[in-house]
């Protein structure tokens, strides 16, 4: 148990499919929206971001996104690098 005047230990873990099943638990407990198959393979690319959250051992939340271009309507490239944005598609705790 952690001293009432220590800082509590949080800290983010990149999701794998090794703790998929976490994903997937936490948000079927969080969210009240279920996620197909494929946004669950999603989450593995590379271009994704998905983390979930650990305080101390326990696991207590998520967060994903996806890079995707930044602004459908506007030029997007500078140079010869395409600018993009992180799009934050769950957050939960």
């Amino acid at each position: 148990m952690t001293e009432p005047n220590s800082p509590a230990r949080v800290e983010l873990r990149a999701v794998d499919a090794s703790v998929m099943l976490k994903v997937r638990n936490l948000n079927t407990v969080l969210f009240p929206v279920r996620y197909t198959g494929t946004f669950y393979k999603c989450l593995l690319q590379d271009d994704q971001f998905a983390r979930l959250a650990y305080y101390g051992s326990v696991c207590v939340g998520t967060v994903t996104c996806r890079k995707q271009p930044l602004g459908f309507a506007e030029s997007n490239v500078v140079g010869q690098h395409t600018m993009c944005e992180m799009y934050m598609m769950t957050l939960g705790v």
